[in-house]
């Protein structure tokens, strides 16, 4: 297998010339400024964007030594210690300022713009002067909507730039194989580490470079530098799964006693993962209503949709099917790209029992392999038309090209109106509620969202109006969830927010009420102690709500509930030593 082609040749008309790599990443960057123009005014929102970045707005305040050290060392937030990425938006900050949104966003719009240049970079190792197929793919792969979620959310970041380091890693081990050479090894070890702690998934490295070494180069000799890479790929990977799992355990994910293997039975496992499996392929060929979250598959859905369950075996078999007959084949080109899309898949099948079940963003590096098979067919489509069709050659050659072009320009089309879903926090979960009616997070999702602009929201009449549709969410939520007033532990959260907005309506008994269910769940429930704190001082039960308060301050994380801390300390105390019950349609409850 021979490597890329020249560096320049004949692609335009007369004795013009440009280089193909050149005008890929030229064709790459501009439908992709076009299909992303609309991020330009978008705002943070209240999707981790505030907790990574926003309440961290003091690690981001200048490329210090000490922001350095507390990205790598002491804060990670939520529960991912990506260290490369936070470093990445601590340069990011230092370049356009730590709460310019536009700053992050045109980070990760140039983060996948690489991604798609490095895709065609890899088509390319793969099927050697094939140019405008591997543009095609790069294009398709630039364009494609199920890959919004990573470019328009700004926490999601951490999908392009693993991307990026971990194709750079694997072009870097081809250089290898083509050359020999000792120094392209150790650059893709050095960005395999980079592309680990940008995101967990890339551990699927190790694996797919074994792949690729046997099914594509079976023949060349083994030789000791080779054997010590891939010794130290594996050893690092271990040694990173085991230091992941022990932040994960500490921070509270996972429990001190292990994780088991797999969480769910390994028979509704294997079904919940040929489901999610058949889900992004149909997202990939039919790509409409994307959202942040989906109904199906669930380990509750499962049976609910029989024809989906049979849909997702029958194709689960022909995927066997189709691996066994291209093991077959002298040509492993095409296998290779089918372990591809299952290795690089295989990190989000489930294991650790997160219950994320799918996710656009899990298909970002997977969607490759599928999108290159497309290219691929098309192109030997076009050839072999070409080949029988002789004396319509040219008509047909510009019927494929135009074919082409209108794909990229369906699938821009699609991602433009996608985008418009992460115009804003509540856009963002409307969307959710529309396309996954039935799980919770949504319905907590917009309820929270709504809930928070009638706390900031300065007009009256506009704030009880949006007061009046958080309780709607809110109450259609417990009316689903809630049967014979028992409610189920998850839904805490949301119990906590129709505690809230009954005390802002006046309804300190219903309030009350809603409180102690919450509490009933985690006694000792930080914010549903707080919100509390406020019906008690309503009620005039001043001795009460001061020993409360005193119990959430003595509990309270300084660090992770320094607004709320802060919220007792200029409201809710100077009413208890008032003894004066506060007045609900002014005083907000400002929570961590």
């Amino acid at each position: 297998m021979t490597s890329t082609p020249n560096a320049t040749r004949s692609l335009l008309p007369g004795n013009a010339a440009v280089s193909p790599d050149l005008l890929a990443f030229f064709l790459m960057f501009v439908a992709s400024f076009i299909t992303y123009l609309g991020l330009s005014d978008h705002p943070f929102i209240d999707f981790d964007d505030l907790r990574i970045i926003v309440n961290r707005i003091d690690t981001y305040d200048g490329l210090t030594l000490e922001n350095l050290h507390t990205i790598i060392f002491r804060d990670h937030p939520r529960e991912e210690p990506l260290i490369v990425r936070d470093i990445s938006y601590l340069i990011n900050a230092e370049i356009f300022g730590p709460l310019t949104p536009f700053g992050y966003l045109a980070g990760n719009l140039l983060l996948h713009v690489a991604a798609s240049f490095l895709t065609y970079r890899l088509f390319l190792v793969l099927y050697p002067c094939k140019f405008w197929p591997a543009t095609f793919t790069a294009l398709l792969f630039a364009l494609h909507p199920i890959h919004v979620e990573s470019v328009a959310w700004i926490s999601s970041r951490k999908d392009p730039l693993y991307a990026c380091f971990f194709l750079a890693a694997f072009l870097s081990y081809h250089d290898f194989v083509a050359t020999s050479k000792q120094t392209p090894l150790l650059v893709s070890y050095l960005l395999f580490v980079l592309s680990l702690f940008s995101k967990s998934s890339a551990i699927a490295f190790f694996p797919l470079v074994i792949s690729y070494r046997l099914l594509l180069h079976p023949a060349k000799p083994w030789k000791m530098n080779e054997l010590f890479y891939l010794v130290t790929i594996a050893l690092s990977t271990l040694l990173f799964v085991h230091w992941y799992h022990w932040e994960l355990t500490a921070f509270g994910v996972f429990t001190k006693q292990g994780v088991p293997l797999l969480k769910h039975a390994p028979g509704q496992w294997f079904l919940l993962n040929v489901e999610a499996i058949t889900f992004y392929l149909m997202k990939l060929c039919y790509p409409v209503d994307f959202s942040i979250f989906y109904d199906e598959p669930t380990p509750t859905t499962l049976f609910n949709n029989l024809p989906l369950l049979w849909i997702s075996v029958t194709l689960t078999a022909v995927i066997g099917f189709m691996i066994i007959k291209l093991w077959q084949r002298p040509d492993k080109r095409l296998l290779f790209l089918t372990t591809w899309f299952i290795i690089t898949l295989a990190p989000y099948l489930n294991l650790a029992g997160v219950n994320i079940f799918v996710a656009d963003r899990y298909c970002y590096l997977a969607s490759i392999a599928v999108l290159a098979a497309a290219a691929i067919g098309f192109s030997t489509l076009t050839n072999r038309c070409l080949a029988i069709m002789t004396h319509r050659c040219h008509y047909l050659n510009q019927a494929f090209i135009a074919s082409a072009i209108i794909l990229c320009a369906v699938l821009s089309l699609s991602s433009i109106n996608t985008i418009k879903i992460w115009e804003s926090t509540e856009t963002l979960w409307t969307n959710a509620l529309r396309v996954a009616p039935s799980r919770l997070n949504p319905y907590a999702g917009l309820a929270k969202t709504l809930l928070s602009t009638y706390e900031t929201i300065p007009n009256k009449i506009d704030a009880l109006s949006t007061l009046h549709k958080a309780k709607k969410v809110a109450t259609v939520a417990y009316e689903r969830y809630c049967k014979n007033d028992s409610c189920p532990p998850a839904m805490a959260s949301i119990l906590i927010m129709l505690g809230k907005i009954n005390y802002y309506e006046g309804n300190l008994t219903t309030a009350e009420r809603h409180l102690k269910k919450a509490l009933a769940f985690d006694e000792d429930n930080i914010t549903a102690l707080h919100v509390y704190g406020y019906v008690l001082t309503g009620q005039g039960r001043y001795n009460e709500a001061e020993r409360l308060v005193m119990e959430i301050e003595h509990a309270a994380d300084p660090k992770k509930n320094k607004r709320l801390l802060a919220d007792i300390r200029n409201q809710l105390r100077p009413l208890l030593a008032a003894k004066h019950p506060p007045h609900r349609t002014s005083t907000t409850i400002q929570d961590q």
